[in-house]
């Protein structure tokens, strides 16, 4: 932690998914055709009110960047309850707020493709920063880079 006040920390992941399973799928029939962005988070009793607005604040600015700016009928899969996955378990966390997302599935070339954009990869890191400012009660968030350049 370097000095740092836990109240300055977060841990936010970025997975990528795969749906070889029921649960991805959401009951579809064939592999490989599930689409969209979930996240990822405790919900123990342990849970720190800070995971919840950061999960929630992270989620929601992620997906409507990708919508605004890549893909508009991008699909949120919304935030998963998940105590099994020692990243986003608040008791190995501390008092430290976290969570992943499973930001797009590797499987369907659909998914996977916009990875390879930059501009896909502007809006998901554009969406974080404004998640975490948010999380944190700021308002204020960074420029826009500058467009039209000559």
């Amino acid at each position: 932690r370097n000095g740092l006040a836990t109240a300055d920390i977060a841990l936010v992941g970025w997975h990528t998914n795969a749906s070889v399973s029921q649960a991805c799928l959401n009951n579809a029939d064939n592999p490989g055709a599930a689409r969209g962005t979930n996240s990822y988070r405790d919900v123990d009793a342990d849970c720190l009110p800070q995971t919840i607005q950061l999960t929630q604040s992270c989620h929601s600015a992620v997906v409507d960047n990708i919508k605004k700016f890549y893909q508009s009928s991008w699909s949120d899969r919304g935030i998963v309850a998940s105590n099994g996955y020692g990243e986003c378990s608040q008791a190995n966390l501390g008092q430290v707020p976290g969570f992943f997302f499973e930001g797009l599935f590797g499987d369907n070339p659909a998914d996977c493709n916009p990875w390879k954009d930059p501009k896909f990869r502007a809006a998901v890191g554009r969406g974080i920063v404004q998640g975490l400012i948010t999380s944190w009660g700021g308002t204020t968030f960074p420029p826009e880079p500058p467009t039209n350049l000559r």
